[in-house]
């Protein structure tokens, strides 16, 4: 689970219950979609078509790879979208195939919002993939895992205390 993994819950059955035994709490920042609370990470554009494609079978039987060959699948479909990201007072229009807002720091398999995301420290981390051409994409993956997919170039990446997203959905 890529939110215990925010939290630092080790994968292992056997530890992950000796923290819920001893009783560590812990405050965590929950966000917000359309009324709806979310906890770790919301995405529009391929996240999203990424997790209605995955299906359960296809993670049990591939692990990683399932969420690979799904990505091809939605690769293949994909096309830009305009949207306005709005925060802190300013309105920017973007065209991306992908928004990821979080306040967690690891989601899809293991993938990581912003490599210094906190679950706790009051800010949504976010980033827009503003890519030409889907190739791109793939050449971004190991930026991706890592948290350090802000430093490209035709990647937008902040972090804000609030965020709207608007787009003719």
């Amino acid at each position: 689970n890529d939110f215990a993994r925010t939290l630092g819950i080790p994968a292992s059955l056997e530890s992950a219950i000796k923290i819920i035994a001893d009783g560590q709490l812990r405050a965590v920042d929950l966000g917000e979609v359309n009324q709806h609370p979310f906890l770790n990470v919301s995405s529009i554009g391929l996240a999203g078509e990424l997790a209605r494609n995955l299906t359960a079978e296809s993670k049990k039987r591939w692990g990683v790879g399932g969420y690979a060959l799904a990505a091809l699948r939605v690769l293949r479909q994909s096309r830009p979208f305009s949207a306005t990201l709005v925060h802190q007072g300013h309105r920017t229009p973007i065209k991306t195939v992908q928004v990821s807002v979080g306040n967690g720091r690891f989601y899809g398999g293991g993938m990581t919002v912003e490599q210094r995301a906190a679950p706790d420290d009051g800010l949504l981390d976010v980033y827009s993939l503003e890519l030409q051409h889907s190739w791109q994409l793939i050449a971004l993956l190991p930026f991706l895992r890592r948290g350090t997919h802000g430093r490209w170039r035709n990647v937008r990446a902040f972090s804000a205390t609030e965020l709207t997203i608007e787009t003719r959905r």
